[in-house]
């Protein structure tokens, strides 16, 4: 004979001695109250689980503290970043190179009639040629160059800021993903990256014109104290340039303006200028040996279109590490500060 199962310990059912509703006592064995009807039974207690133990004493502490923005951290996170996405930064700068080249080889074609990889003037050029039209197509040719070449980057600065960030915070992003976010902000990076060359260009080419029109004249007191200011005014010009390097990352992950960019820029680089400086300045030699090593090949190439082909793989293979040093250095400085914003 099968009867029911047995009831789980903890829905064991039992007889209250006195009534829950009323609190009348009532006899063992009675389901109910005998003054209000109320039901008796009631479920055991479930048996004691096993034994919680304490808290760990080091529960509530602090996990380590965020990597610091030293040379070396921003140096080997800069390198390690363009490590893990080669591929990726290899391929948008070797469009990029190739683009500026294009670019280029056209617009020297047809202002000088020879392709060119670099808009200045060819040293086969005869001086006699150099009219005033002349000069003017020169300069509309530096100028368009410039201005091309200025948008596209800004575009490429933006999207993979963007992807550089995000990647060091361990969020998963994708180039198309990068670029549908910078594309919208690049008119701010490119401002951001004209204001201060504007305003730097226009400080040197004064100092630069009074050296040269002490040597036109010369007037040797004009031309040293043209030499001279020309030299002073350097070093304030890489401290501005350093001081404001940030300004695409804090535009990207802060949605600054153009100015407020710079701002940012110039309060997140405080005590860290120098780090900066030298971060640059041995990047700056990786760089210029890279780039050597693959133009030098090709400077003994006659043909204007295969000699520019060194330049596009050199820019292909070190265009993006003053990017990645930026947004690096960036995300080790905020990492540093309490997160005041949260974007997106």
């Amino acid at each position: 004979m099968t009867g029911a199962p047995p009831a789980a310990p903890s829905e064991v059912p039992s007889i209250a001695r006195f009534c829950t509703r009323c609190g009348t006592p009532n006899p063992s064995g009675l389901a109910t109250c005998s003054n209000c009807g109320n039901s008796l039974r009631m479920i055991a207690p479930a048996p004691p689980g096993p034994p919680v133990p304490p808290p760990m004493l080091w529960a509530g502490l602090p996990g380590p503290p965020p990597k610091r923005a030293t040379v070396g951290t921003i140096l080997v996170d800069t390198l390690t970043a363009f490590g893990h996405d080669v591929l990726t930064y290899v391929v948008v700068f070797l469009w990029y190179g190739a683009v500026i080249t294009a670019i280029t080889l056209a617009l020297t074609t047809l202002v000088f009639g020879t392709p060119s990889g670099t808009a200045a003037l060819p040293a086969s050029l005869n001086p006699a040629s150099i009219t005033p039209d002349f000069l003017l197509k020169f300069l509309g040719l530096v100028v368009a160059a410039g201005a091309l070449g200025l948008v596209i980057q800004s575009v490429i600065t933006a999207s993979l800021t963007y992807f550089v960030v995000q990647r060091c915070r361990g969020t998963p992003v994708s180039l198309g993903q990068a670029f549908s976010v910078g594309a919208p902000r690049f008119v701010s990076v490119l401002g951001a990256s004209l204001i201060p060359i504007l305003f730097l260009s226009a400080i040197l080419a004064a100092a630069l014109g009074v050296l040269l029109f002490g040597l036109a004249t010369l007037d040797l007191g004009l031309a040293c104290g043209g030499a001279l200011l020309l030299i002073a005014l350097l070093p304030v010009a890489i401290y501005v340039t350093i001081a404001l390097s940030l300004s695409a990352p804090a535009i990207m992950m802060e949605r600054k303006t153009a100015i407020g960019g710079l701002k940012r820029s110039w309060g997140l680089t405080r005590g860290r200028r120098l780090t900066l400086f030298l971060v640059l300045f041995v990047l700056g030699i990786l760089i210029a040996v890279i780039q050597a090593a693959v133009t030098i090949p090709f400077l003994f190439v006659s043909n204007p279109y295969i000699a520019a082909i060194g330049g596009v793989v050199a820019t292909a293979l070190t265009g993006s590490w003053t990017v990645i040093m930026a947004a690096v250095a960036y995300h080790l400085i905020v990492s540093e500060q309490p997160a005041a914003w949260v974007w997106p």
